[in-house]
């Protein structure tokens, strides 16, 4: 997934916003720009990329919205898996604002065969999101039965949590 990172950087003469498509500068829209020297410094930051050690400027990052993204990295893997197209209703783009989908983790979920994930839908990966997650790094799958890893994990820091407080 392509990842961006919004940056408002300003002081007492601009105010500039910079954004960064998968590490690369893609976008400086300028506020305000009172004093060419202070701007000209602004832009050699954002083509360092580098806005740890600023001095003289207030840095802020800006949350960046990858909805659009999120459903179209959905919507064409989707289209790969089943061979036909996603139609997304808007309760569903609207599920896509706060998470950020990968293709590992889409894939995690179009091949997993747990109960919430029979149902192929946005819907679905939005709401079992989290478990989705912590499934998505392990080999196993968790099931129902007791016999997978994550039981076994599960019943280890039972036993441990009762060894340290019984």
């Amino acid at each position: 997934m392509i990842v961006q990172k919004k940056y408002k950087v300003s002081s007492q003469h601009s105010d500039i916003e910079i954004t960064y498509t998968a590490g690369v500068l893609s976008d400086i829209k300028i506020n305000h720009a009172d004093d060419e020297a202070d701007f000209l410094n602004i832009l050699k930051i954002a083509f360092k990329n580098d806005f740890n050690n600023v001095e003289n400027y207030k840095v802020k990052e800006l949350k960046v919205n990858n909805q659009k993204q999120n459903i179209a990295l959905w919507c064409s893997l989707y289209k790969m898996q089943y061979g036909n197209d996603y139609k997304v209703t808007q309760r569903e783009a609207g599920m896509l604002k706060g998470i950020e989908l990968t293709p590992e983790l889409i894939n995690t979920f179009f091949n997993s065969s747990e109960w919430w994930a029979k149902e192929k839908t946005i819907a679905r990966i939005t709401s079992n999101y989290n478990e989705l997650k912590r499934i998505g790094g392990n080999k196993q799958q968790s099931s129902a039965r007791g016999n997978s890893k994550t039981q076994t994990d599960f019943n280890s820091l039972a036993d441990e949590f009762r060894r340290r407080y019984s």
